[in-house]
């Protein structure tokens, strides 16, 4: 049932994307507990496959940040699920790294490897 309603929340958005109506929320959050959600969603099937899912968040991320945590952890969510899918045996590694600051306004990079 959270498949479906997934998959049916991303034609949403994708429709809302298309006619230029999609609008990201703007609200404090805690990146490294969005992250830790995603893993945690995903560690069961990594398990069942003998494969580790490693988070890493450098040091110099800012914990709270003001941004749209449904469309991270959805993002984020729909790499893990290839990302373990697609992988046979070893690890796969999501970095959390800061690209810029700049006053009160940060740019992240979220990556996903395997």
């Amino acid at each position: 049932m959270t498949n479906l309603l997934a998959i049916m929340n991303d034609i949403l958005d994708f429709s809302k994307i298309e006619a230029g109506k999609l609008e990201l929320e703007v609200a404090p959050f805690n990146i490294r507990h969005t992250m830790e959600e995603c893993v945690n969603l995903f560690a069961p099937y990594a398990y069942e496959k003998n494969i580790e899912i490693i988070l890493l968040i450098y040091q110099d991320v800012p914990n709270n940040i003001i941004g749209d945590s449904l469309r991270i952890k959805q993002i984020v969510s729909n790499l893990l699920s290839n990302a373990v899918k697609f992988t046979h045996e070893g690890t796969i590694t999501i970095r959390v790294s800061l690209e810029t600051a700049i006053q009160d306004k940060v740019e992240l990079c979220i990556s996903v490897s395997d």
